[in-house]
């Protein structure tokens, strides 16, 4: 039992947190197969690829804000890392990337109710709304305490 709570241990609260780097690997690659499809052919460049595209960006951002963050981590309790600034960060992230969903969504709402509209404008108007939304929610989130859960959270309680 001692081992199974020691190996467990060197799983999510070691040095490195090997299911959150390989996890993140991964999506680096799905990322990178997205980008490299999308900018390699011109006739993938379409209508919503664009916002997939910045899901895409935001997804592999926030893979590379964990391996950064699992790599720095030098104990269970904080170590060099600062948590609230790269649990801003995080959230930030997070929440962009989830947005994204819901600017596709209702972009494919709007075009099947007026396909005439302007997509470069509509485009535009909806990074303004994720960029926006996303910064004051991670402020929120991180300002009240809540934020980084899954990064800080884990490191509150002392390893037994």
């Amino acid at each position: 039992m001692a081992q199974t709570a020691a190996g467990q241990a060197a799983l999510t609260g070691g040095l490195y947190a090997v299911p959150l780097i390989l996890g993140s690997l991964f999506t680096l690659v799905a990322c990178a197969v997205v980008l490299t499809t999308y900018f390699r052919f011109q006739e993938l460049r379409r209508h919503p690829n664009s916002i997939v595209v910045t899901r895409s960006i935001f997804d592999a951002a926030l893979a590379i804000l964990i391996i950064i963050e699992q790599s720095l981590r030098v104990d269970g309790r904080g170590g060099v890392v600062d948590c609230r600034g790269f649990s801003f960060f995080f959230e930030l992230l997070l929440i962009a990337s989830e947005l994204c969903f819901l600017a596709l969504s209702y972009d494919l709402y709007t075009a099947l109710h007026n396909p005439f509209v302007d997509y470069k404008s509509s485009f535009r108007k909806y990074l303004y709304y994720i960029g926006g939304v996303s910064v004051v929610m991670a402020a929120i989130l991180v300002g009240s305490g809540s934020g980084g859960a899954s990064m800080c959270g884990a490191r509150a309680a002392p390893a037994q």
